[in-house]
């Protein structure tokens, strides 16, 4: 078994050198770099593949991905390529492949609950946009059970990473908990939380904020 393994390693070594002859890096972050600064998309391409393949440089993988996404439009590559940046933890891969899921099966695919499931794991990497989608899917009950007190969690944490559309979210839920139970303070923690989606672009949090401040809030 161990001779098979050394073989094994000896005969990926011997392709990567062939493979990515010309390429000379020293490691992931040497490869993407060299990649990142190569105006030649083709070479960048190459770099960020060595980085990926050989250093399994996560946010190599996902530029990858990308270049499948962009120029050859290859399924398979860009769901391996993805999947792997996602499996080494880059937060925005997780994030775009659960979007890409989630699309499928809107376009009848069965892959709602594997869209989920990688939604999470890209708010938990603190992509801002996947807090606040997973939180609205809490709220919606869509393929999770409805649970609004977790839904202001993930909103929290998208509007901590400064995510205008989570803050918004967030001030709104605290405002129907306002309406529920008539409590003033959720009404102040709704009015602060619209002035932040404000001040971080959102319109819709000024105007908000605007007539919770009419109503002298």
């Amino acid at each position: 078994m161990r001779i098979i393994r050394l073989l094994l390693i000896s005969l990926f070594i011997v392709w990567t050198n062939i493979a990515f002859a010309g390429y000379e890096c020293n490691s992931g972050a040497d490869c993407a770099r060299k990649g990142d600064i190569d105006p030649d998309q083709k070479i960048r391409f190459r770099y960020h593949q060595k980085a990926c393949n050989v250093y399994n440089e996560p946010r190599a993988c996902y530029s990858v991905s990308e270049y499948f996404i962009n120029n050859d439009k290859q399924p398979e590559q860009v769901a391996k390529y993805i999947m792997k940046s996602c499996d080494l933890n880059y937060g925005k891969a997780c994030f775009v492949l659960a979007v890409l899921l989630l699309d499928e099966e809107r376009q009848g695919g069965p892959n709602y609950n594997a869209g989920v499931t990688f939604l999470e794991k890209a708010c938990l990497l603190e992509e801002k946009e996947a807090c606040d989608l997973y939180g609205s899917f809490l709220v919606e009950g869509k393929g999770l059970r409805q649970d609004l007190d977790k839904a202001r969690v993930f909103f929290e944490k998208s509007c901590n990473l400064n995510c205008a559309q989570g803050c918004y979210n967030l001030a709104i839920s605290y405002l129907e908990l306002y309406r529920l139970e008539s409590n003033t303070r959720h009404a102040k923690i709704s009015k602060e939380y619209f002035g932040k989606a404000c001040d971080l672009g959102y319109q819709k949090g000024c105007d908000s904020y605007r007539k919770l401040n009419e109503h002298g809030y």
